[in-house]
């Protein structure tokens, strides 16, 4: 390190998080501060504030790729609400530590195998916590689904809320669509009858002292599942001279089916029901 400039310092600081988390008042004297004690030990300074989490991980992405061979040493600082292992964003959106670090390791930015990188932390590390860990559901339509998130806390929990895709549910006026459930360490959201809006990205907000926001739990539903009808052998070996063939087409018992009709290049084929209530079949001489 014995070029002019010593190396390039990041400093994310965020001050403002609304109501629930409040803004982190003296942070900007603490971001200007550190400012010009780098700038005094020559290093470029560049400061972002008050970004969101996929801001917080565009804005570091972006700056490690954009890094040239030249670059001696990174120092990355964050100001920020935080906990466990995990920074906020303003948008009260928690992102891994380890995210925001990885951006700059030798494999994700080579500029730097080799070179010294310091990161520098001023947020909470209370073990306070709440997670959801199955992230991704697929779910058939007509069903239901359960996500559960787990909560570590010894303090009072407040209240508990589920938002979907940014807006708050309305689990009270919807007790036909949603039930909540609730244990000291797991915090239930259950979901009946399943429809297309339902899908989406959802999140737990804990509210103790401050509120927690979870990492996100995503729903799919099953395309397969729209096929309420299906022929699962598409190719039937006949030998010549063989009298004739069965094809079954698989039902989805979980309606009434009234008419069943069999088709072939345009001709209708009178049908041979079975006793099973799941299966329809042709028998053609």
């Amino acid at each position: 390190m014995q070029k002019e400039c010593r190396g390039k310092v990041f400093i994310i600081n965020n001050v403002k998080f609304g109501e629930t988390l409040g803004s982190r008042d003296g942070s900007d004297k603490d971001a200007k501060n550190l400012t010009q004690l780098f700038m005094e030990l020559h290093f470029s300074v560049q400061q972002q504030d008050n970004l969101t989490a996929n801001e917080m991980k565009n804005y570091l992405c972006s700056e490690a790729g954009a890094l040239k061979d030249d670059t001696d040493c990174v120092i990355l600082i964050i100001l920020s609400h935080g906990g466990g292992t995990r920074v906020y964003g303003v948008d009260r959106m928690p992102v891994e530590l380890k995210t925001l670090t990885d951006y700059f390791s030798s494999d994700n930015c080579s500029t730097l195998y080799g070179k010294p990188r310091l990161v520098f932390v001023q947020a909470c590390r209370s073990v306070e916590s709440a997670s959801i860990k199955k992230t991704s559901h697929v779910v058939k339509h007509h069903g239901e689904f359960e996500i559960e998130c787990f909560v570590n806390t010894d303090k009072k929990i407040l209240d508990v809320s589920w938002i979907k895709n940014a807006e708050c549910i309305k689990v009270e006026t919807s007790l036909n669509k949603y039930k909540k459930g609730d244990t000291e360490s797991v915090k239930s959201l259950k979901v009946y009858n399943v429809e297309d809006g339902d899908k989406g990205k959802y999140h737990c907000i804990v509210n103790y002292e401050f509120e927690y926001r979870t990492n996100q739990s995503e729903i799919k539903l099953d395309i397969e599942d729209v096929k309420k009808a299906s022929i699962k052998k598409s190719i039937y070996p006949v030998e010549p001279g063989t009298s004739q063939i069965e094809i079954e087409c698989m039902i989805k018992p979980d309606k009434t089916v009234k008419d069943v009709i069999w088709e072939k290049e345009g001709d209708i084929y009178p049908i041979k029901n079975r006793p099973s209530f799941d299966k329809h079949s042709i028998e053609r001489d």
